[in-house]
């Protein structure tokens, strides 16, 4: 089962809900989608804590090309240094314009 975020880990559903409060009301394994681009890496590093600490599980980590080629030079280094940074694994990365994944499954 997949059931997607509406925007982040803090953004909220109601005035005292949020989506944190939905994923672990269903406890169910996370997967953060992080737009590849300057900031990415305290952003997505904080959210995979936030989602820690609420007890859940973070599966991985999507990286969302935005920018095409035309990005900067994060956009080139930030996969590695989350490799480095985090024990949760990069799973894929979407480049802009993709229409479809070639996950290798079969």
């Amino acid at each position: 089962m997949i059931v997607e975020g509406v925007g982040g880990w803090l953004v909220p559903i109601t005035r005292d809900y949020a989506v944190a409060d939905l994923a672990a009301e269903m406890r169910l394994p996370v997967v953060v989608v992080a737009a590849n681009k300057l900031g990415m890496l305290n952003h997505t590093l904080l959210t995979v804590q936030a989602i820690k600490a609420h007890g859940l599980t973070c599966a991985g980590v999507i990286l969302n090309n935005t920018a095409g080629e035309a990005g900067d030079r994060s956009t080139t280094t930030n996969r590695s240094v989350l490799e480095c940074l985090m024990e949760v694994p990069v799973l894929y990365e979407v480049e802009m314009g993709q229409s479809a994944l070639t996950l290798g499954i079969a």
